[in-house]
């Protein structure tokens, strides 16, 4: 790995083209001699240096990837950490309704490293006293309920009674992980 970072890379290659020394450019930003050069001549030519990607490009769209990541963090606060197993299954979905081939192994790999906010980790049952309901909770389930059934009008011919057993009972705690 390389001892500099594209930051430190640009700003020595712009602190070049305003004159100073690229000897001594290349000694205090640890960037080889040959390769601030190559980056001088880049900038000058194209006005910019900006990394090309060695891999293939992403088969799903930037914003598909980015309402994913979106996905799994809000699962994840709400207590519903997201599995490797549930995050293909939702991409095999996407997939399904792209016309897009089925995304495997390779995908999800590439996928956490252009997301270094997710990270697998193994989620574990939260205490029961952090699982509890609490006051502030109860008030914003009533509010937005009671703000819900104003707004669409409701009467008591919609009440439907519920199975629970369909319902994840116990939350767990992960920190944005798979």
């Amino acid at each position: 790995m390389a001892g500099y970072t594209h930051e430190q890379l640009v700003e020595a290659t712009e602190r070049a083209l305003q004159g100073e020394r690229q000897t001594d450019l290349s000694r205090i930003y640890n960037v080889p001699y040959r390769t601030l050069k190559l980056y001088i001549k880049k900038m000058r030519d194209t006005g910019s240096v900006v990394p090309k990607r060695r891999d293939p490009p992403p088969v799903l769209p930037t914003e598909c990837e980015e309402r994913l990541q979106t996905w799994i963090k809000d699962m994840q606060i709400n207590g519903y950490p997201i599995k490797r197993h549930d995050l293909l299954v939702k991409v095999a979905e996407i997939c399904n309704v792209l016309g897009i081939p089925e995304l495997g192994e390779g995908w999800y790999k590439r996928f956490l490293e252009r997301h270094p906010l997710i990270t697998q980790r193994q989620a574990q049952v939260i205490s029961r006293v952090r699982n509890e309901v609490d006051v502030n909770g109860i008030r914003t389930l009533f509010y937005t309920m009671a703000k819900l059934i104003i707004e669409e009008r409701l009467d008591g011919h919609r009440l439907y009674n519920m199975d629970e057993t369909g319902f994840a009972s116990r939350k767990k705690s992960c920190a944005q992980g798979i």
